[in-house]
């Protein structure tokens, strides 16, 4: 019987693990990560802001520059922007937000989507915007049934406290259904008196109340519908 003789096997040296161990600590260390401040910011307007703004801050954490190349928003009235694409090791940055109240009330979600060059998922950040209303108005929708008698029906729109607030004027989106304002106490109470042309014909009104708050323009909406039996 014939044995074949190989060498003894030589444990790796000193110098070789270390000359591995630098290598694989500079492939991490290579790794480029963004390290956000809050990926979730809530604000809370004055019921006479037009508009919020506000930053998404981060840190580039890893040892390579990091490249955002792409940051868009889910809804047209949040816009961001970026100062600075590229961001280097150990470097702040920032994305700008604009969120453009318009005539949005209550709680506003909105997201935007940052996209990083190299990662496959784009990071998702969260705005969360609470817009108080101008004024109380109640009822928010008035309710004919098909073949009611078509009364005016009233819509009671009252200033919050310390918060004058004048209505200015009423329209109605359907031209069988019409609105106007009453005025019970200036910049305090008013009325909103809806009178529908006939109630034999479904429809469904919006009913855009202007105000003015503070010298702003503001917009509330109701409702006004003839249901279908």
């Amino acid at each position: 019987m014939k044995y074949l003789l190989l060498p003894p096997r030589v444990p790796p040296s000193t110098n070789t693990l270390l000359v591995f161990a630098v290598w694989l600590t500079g492939c991490v260390a290579l790794h480029a990560e963004l390290k956000w401040d809050a990926q979730q910011i809530e604000l809370k307007p004055l019921a006479t802001d037009t508009s919020v703004e506000t930053k998404f801050g981060f840190v580039n954490a890893g040892a390579a520059a990091v490249v955002i190349e792409d940051v868009h928003s889910s809804c047209g009235c949040t816009i961001p922007s970026l100062p600075k694409t590229t961001c280097a090791p150990g470097e702040r940055g920032e994305i700008q937000v604009r969120f453009n109240i318009g005539d949005r009330r209550g709680m506003q979600t909105k997201t935007i989507r940052v996209a990083v060059k190299g990662e496959a998922n784009p990071t998702v950040l969260t705005l969360v915007v609470s817009i108080p209303e101008p004024a109380r108005i109640t009822p928010a929708m008035l309710v004919w049934e098909k073949g009611e008698a078509g009364n005016p029906k009233m819509i009671s729109v009252q200033a919050l406290p310390n918060q004058p607030v004048r209505v200015l004027r009423v329209s109605s989106s359907l031209q069988a259904v019409q609105a106007r304002v009453e005025t019970i106490q200036e910049a305090v109470e008013y009325r909103i008196v809806v009178t529908p042309g006939n109630t034999m014909t479904p429809g469904f009104a919006l009913l855009t109340v202007e105000t003015e708050l503070m010298g702003r323009k503001k917009v509330l909406t109701a409702y006004a519908q003839i249901r279908p039996k």
